[in-house]
């Protein structure tokens, strides 16, 4: 009698919608990326801390590859969409996408999308404006184009088939709709046009600045002039991109703000603060210490200068790798930041607070989601609510 209550309880949390509550709340969702049946895990920041209030199925597998893999891709979005919002979240090892609906105090599973042209391989990268979804699929090397419905489902509206066979790593929209851009494992980057229906017109590839290092994350300024590049260099300095971005969608001149700061290596993901007064980027792989860089963003100039470099807890053995990070607050420098870190054993969120000057603390109890929740795949984010660009 006990074990068939146990089992109804455990079917009623699976398929029950989850209760979270609205309002000022700030809340982190993370793609577990298991290898197996996938999970996303929810945690509301406060007073100091990340507490967990569940984890939920998607629907489908990951990939469970979270070590020195991809861990730029975008693997969870969130959209605005009327008066609700949708999550949407990479099952890279069923390669569909699992759809929620964040809606006043519950989030509630829609379904999973796929299509068999699609194959997500190690990830599936993840980038949405207005009512279209763009998946990024590292196995067939090709983007789709996905109608976000009212309800949050997923209708496919077309397929791009990447010529030169690259594997996607990072991936944005501009906020004004206009423009997809993409970093490539081939170290190149690329720019489309999106025309109607969420059809693109290819503007690259273009062939990476230097070629001992690997374009990872991107991110985009609000007035969809400039995009940011963060890069895996070999001389353990942190390499930043930025690019101009031209009206017909392609990419102009750019600043290689090259070895910024010493003694940093593989940095994969840069994020704007809502303000855009600062960028913050994740670093650090294996054995090497794993690090948040401060930068300085002049909006008027474009001009990017190091602010400071906050070390993380070492706790994490010789295969750990940083993963993505995402601004606690959508106003302001981000009050605070979410910061990936994943190994093939476990997973966790570093949690840190941004000071005035945009100088970053990891809070006392950091990390949180050691293993218990997170998978060994876990390296994406996204806050809830979300940045406003």
């Amino acid at each position: 009698m006990k074990l068939r209550f146990a089992c109804l309880v455990a079917l009623i949390l699976i398929v029950s919608p989850l209760v979270l509550r609205s309002g000022t709340h700030d809340y982190g969702i993370a793609n577990n990326d298991l290898d197996g049946p996938n999970t996303a895990t929810i945690g509301e920041y406060l007073d100091g801390a990340l507490m967990h209030v569940s984890t939920v199925r998607t629907g489908g597998h990951g990939s469970g590859v979270g070590n020195n893999s991809n861990t730029a891709s975008n693997r969870v979005v969130i959209v605005p969409n009327g008066s609700a919002q949708c999550a949407f979240l990479s099952d890279a090892g069923t390669s569909d996408i699992a759809a929620f609906t964040l809606s006043g105090s519950h989030i509630v599973r829609v379904g999973n999308y796929s299509n068999t042209n699609f194959e997500g391989g190690n990830a599936i990268a993840l980038a949405a404006h207005g009512s279209v979804l763009f998946a990024g699929y590292y196995g067939s090397a090709n983007i789709g184009s996905w109608a976000i419905q009212s309800d949050c489902s997923l209708v496919l509206l077309n397929l791009t088939s990447l010529m030169h066979f690259a594997t996607v790593n990072g991936m944005g929209v501009t906020p004004d709709g206009q423009i997809l851009i993409v970093s490539y494992g081939n170290s190149s980057i690329d720019s489309f046009s999106i025309g109607t229906a969420g059809s693109l017109i290819e503007h690259g590839p273009y062939t990476s600045v230097h070629g001992d290092s690997t374009i990872q994350g991107l991110d985009i300024t609000a007035e969809s002039k400039a995009v940011i590049f963060a890069s895996i260099d070999n001389d353990t300095k942190l390499d930043i991109w930025e690019y101009g971005i031209q009206t017909d969608g392609s990419l102009g001149s750019y600043t290689d703000y090259a070895e910024l700061t010493p003694n940093v290596d593989y940095c994969v993901y840069p994020r704007l603060s809502p303000n855009e007064q600062f960028i913050y980027v994740s670093c650090g792989v294996d054995a090497h210490e794993h690090n948040v860089v401060t930068l300085s963003f002049d909006r008027s100039s474009g001009t990017i200068a190091y602010v400071s470099t906050t070390n993380l807890s070492p706790q994490y053995n010789a295969f750990t790798s940083a993963g993505q990070l995402a601004t606690i607050s959508p106003n302001g420098n981000g009050d605070g930041l979410y910061v990936t870190l994943t190994n093939p054993t476990m997973s966790s969120v570093a949690l840190l607070t941004i000071n005035a000057d945009g100088t970053t603390v990891e809070t006392p109890n950091s990390p949180f989601f050691i293993t218990k929740y997170g998978g060994p795949g876990l390296s994406s984010i996204a806050a809830w609510p979300p940045r406003p660009f």
